[in-house]
């Protein structure tokens, strides 16, 4: 999709909306496919992750001074929060027992 020099209005930023999910400068961007799935998405749970079941879609990473890596569905950037990728699965600290 290259754009010529004089399109119209597409030779200035435009300021859409904010978001600062780190809490410090962020250092990396990168783009990435999501790797299919059983319809659980990047932060698991039936559909409600990153990609909402749909294997293969665009997700953007950040990762910055905070020691988070953070996961965006590229194409609805805009209108979703990131998801934080956890590089060690952590066991929920709860557990119970028959009686």
């Amino acid at each position: 999709n290259a754009l010529g020099d004089g399109a119209a209005g597409m030779n200035r930023w435009a300021f859409t909306g904010a978001k600062r999910p780190h809490t410090h400068d962020v250092r990396a961007l990168a783009m990435a496919r999501a790797p299919p799935s059983e319809g659980s998405g990047v932060g698991g749970g039936g559909g409600g992750g990153i990609q909402g079941g749909h294997g293969g879609s665009a997700i953007l990473l950040s990762g910055g001074n905070d020691a988070q890596l953070l996961a965006y569905p590229a194409a609805s950037f805009r209108k979703r929060h990131p998801v934080r990728v956890v590089s060690v699965p952590q066991r929920t600290p709860l557990a119970m027992t028959g009686g």
